[in-house]
């Protein structure tokens, strides 16, 4: 059995916008240089002030959402908190397992191991891979709503649709997995 080291790394295929706390790389140096982090607390007013600043998803048809890194680990991970309010692309991912925790909103999360028309990427993570866009030829779908708690491991293609004229957001931490 594969075993994974629950070290959380940055997501590269999501750019963070800037908002109104200390920079990405602020975050990152004093992550290195500090034996013990501070604690960060983003109260849920904090978290609707980052996504409200955050430039807004204008898509009508399926893209990544709006996504914000709201901290920086030790080890250089990224946290996420991602709003959407149309269907995303279908993701699987090589090296990655995804905790997602649903913060509001409705919508339905569809898995499967089998992707149909998907374009590969290394998204920065040479020598793993990832795999976007697409259809999930195997799809199970569940419903989400907030305060749901969902692991996703590596190599299950995903995707969250928004139930219509909803917005879902949800936060999104990315554990790496070790290969052996």
């Amino acid at each position: 059995m594969k075993s994974f080291l629950p070290v959380i790394s940055i997501f590269l295929t999501i750019i963070p916008v800037s908002c109104n706390h200390k920079s990405l790389k602020e975050k990152a140096a004093i992550a290195k240089d500090t034996a013990s982090p501070e604690v960060e607390y983003l109260n849920s007013q904090q978290q609707d002030d980052i996504l409200n600043a955050a430039k807004k998803d204008t898509a009508t048809v399926i893209s990544l959402g709006t996504a914000e890194v709201i901290s920086i680990g030790q080890g250089g991970e990224g946290y996420y908190l991602i709003r959407r309010t149309v269907p995303g692309f279908v993701e699987q991912h090589e090296q990655w397992d995804d905790v997602a925790i649903i913060r509001s909103g409705h919508g339905v999360l569809r898995t499967g191991h089998k992707i149909k028309g998907y374009q590969k990427s290394s998204g920065g993570e040479k020598p793993w891979r990832n795999w976007y866009d697409g259809e999930i030829e195997d799809a199970s779908e569940r419903n989400v709503s907030p305060g749901d708690f969902i692991i996703i491991p590596a190599m299950t293609a995903h995707q969250y649709i928004p139930v219509k004229g909803d917005t879902l957001t949800y936060w999104t931490i990315k554990i790496k997995r070790v290969h052996e």
